[in-house]
Parts: structure tokens; C-alpha cells; sequence
């Protein structure tokens, strides 16, 4: 794995000659970094539940990145970097259409007969757990079906 200098993998990647095994550190801790950041509340006082909530959502992508990467074949699968970029797109848009509307409802609803107050909660931190599973869930999913027809190569293979 690179770290620093890029030459050399710039060149390895115009031969296509990096694997997607060899390309799963690179996107697992750019998700990791990308999770960090995003997890890291905006206010300045913190509780144990921002935390918390920070650690699930760190755990979750990097469990949810390697899933993908098995989802996608493991080490026989290919262009994991290509389909996680490119459907993940497509996923985030739709599952957003729907739980934007949906969790919105039953987030505001729970958090409406709650006691008042601007502090994460326990709900907080399952909610947004939850919904982060699912998105890699159905990003995993879709990805899987991109190897159907290997599958199905392999499948009229042996009833050959």
C-alpha cells in the first residue's frame, strides 16, 4: 500500500494492474476517515451518546466496506471501487427519498415524546446506527447482483 508517493500507483492504476484486494485498504480508510469526520458532532459539548454514536458509525462502515467487498466476490470479484462509487450513488439517492420522509416521521415522533432538551440521546445513536446498516445492507445487495452472471456461468457450468 502507497502512502505517500503516488508515481508508482499511478502507474499501476493505468495498467489496471491494482486488484480490487489490493485496492480495499484505499477505500477502507477513506470511508473509516470519511466516517470519522462526518461522525464528530458540531456543537462543543459532547455526551457519552455523541460518542457512542461517533464509534457505531466508524464501526459500522468499516463492517459495511468489507461486507460490500464480499458482497461484490471477495477476492475473485472486480471494479469494487467502480460499483461502490456508482451505485452507491444511485442508492443514497433513493434510500434517502424514502428514509428522509420515513425516518423523518418516526424520528420526530419519538423525539417530539421525549424529554425536551438538544442532547443525543440512545435513540440518536441506534437511529442513525440502524440507518447507516441499512444502506450498506442494500448497497451490498445491489453490488451482489452485478455478479449474477458469473453466478450463472458457473452455475450452467456444473450442469454441464
Amino acid at each position: 500500500m502507497y502512502w505517500i508517493s503516488y508515481q508508482p500507483l499511478k502507474e499501476r492504476l493505468k495498467k489496471r494492474s491494482v486488484s480490487d484486494r489490493e485496492a480495499l485498504p484505499y477505500l477502507l480508510l477513506l470511508s473509516a476517515l470519511e466516517a470519522i469526520s462526518l461522525s464528530v458532532p458540531a456543537s462543543t459539548e459532547m455526551n457519552k451518546w455523541d460518542i457512542i454514536e461517533a464509534m457505531l458509525y466508524v464501526i459500522v462502515t468499516i463492517i459495511g466496506v468489507i461486507y460490500i467487498y464480499r458482497k461484490n466476490g471477495g477476492k475473485t470479484g472486480y471494479d469494487i471501487i467502480h460499483k461502490f462509487v456508482v451505485l452507491g450513488w444511485v442508492v443514497a439517492v433513493r434510500y434517502f427519498l424514502v428514509v428522509l420522509p420515513l425516518g423523518g416521521l418516526i424520528y420526530f415522533t419519538v423525539r417530539y415524546h421525549a424529554p425536551s432538551g438538544d442532547e443525543t440521546t440512545f435513540f440518536d445513536a441506534m437511529f442513525f446506527t440502524v440507518i447507516s446498516v441499512i444502506y450498506y445492507e442494500r448497497l451490498g445487495r445491489h453490488i451482489s447482483d452485478t455478479n449474477e452472471k458469473i453466478g450463472e456461468q458457473a452455475a450452467s457450468l456444473d450442469r454441464e
